[in-house]
């Protein structure tokens, strides 16, 4: 995460947070950083010859950031977090399928931050087809998803997470994150493409690139 000190300056107004989720340092990072995801996608599709890549999809959202405690001023600053989205859809046996993208990435100079795939493959073996409510069975989709990350030509991170969809039961549909303050989207919906994914493949998996960028309100 990159983070930019706020020097002391008068109190922000909403205008002042707008204007620094909109202005061109944040409009060059997202530009950058879009086309850094798109390149680390590029990699993994071709080097996963057993899965049906979808588009991708985008969501930028800023936030003012408050006083982390009490009688703190707050810092004056905006977070903006952003998310690349793709699905992959494939068939076989899902504990080869993660132990192979696990090795893909790590290939492709991504570091594991976040859970083992062990854990996944574990309670995959342990507890499919369990009751988990009603009309529903434990499935790819309740697996602790596993993390990694990746450093980017300057000094921000990029995170890269993993998850996974089962056919058989219909897939649940998440709310997604806006902000009032700035809130940019693009491409398809998450659900309905893996819906769409799951009538030609038995498993999809999501890949979700993120980055959060801080920008001052004034300088």
């Amino acid at each position: 995460m990159l983070t930019l000190t706020l020097a002391a300056c008068g109190g922000p107004s909403w205008e002042d947070y707008k204007a620094a989720a909109t202005g061109a340092d944040a409009v060059a990072d997202r530009d950058r950083h879009d086309r850094w995801a798109a390149d680390r996608f590029a990699e993994l599709e071709k080097a996963t010859s057993w899965a049906e890549w979808g588009p991708a999809a985008t969501r930028t959202i800023c936030e003012v950031d408050r006083a982390s405690s009490f009688g703190q001023s707050d810092p004056g600053t905006v977070t903006c977090t952003s998310t690349w989205v793709r699905q992959a859809g494939f068939d076989g046996e899902l504990p080869d399928r993660i132990r192979a993208f696990d090795e893909i990435v790590k290939t492709h100079e991504w570091s594991e931050s976040a859970g083992s795939i062990a854990q996944p493959i574990d309670y995959y073996r342990q507890f499919r087809g369990r009751p988990e409510g009603p009309n529903r069975v434990y499935d790819a989709s309740d697996l602790p998803g596993v993390g990694y990350t990746r450093q980017v030509a300057d000094t921000t991170r990029m995170g890269l997470g993993e998850s996974w969809t089962e056919a058989g039961q219909p897939v649940l549909e998440h709310p997604e994150p806006s902000s009032d303050l700035f809130t940019h989207t693009s491409g398809p919906n998450q659900h309905a493409s893996i819906t769409e994914q799951l009538t030609r493949h038995h498993y999809v998996m999501t890949l979700t690139m993120s980055t959060r960028q801080t920008y001052p309100t004034c300088r």
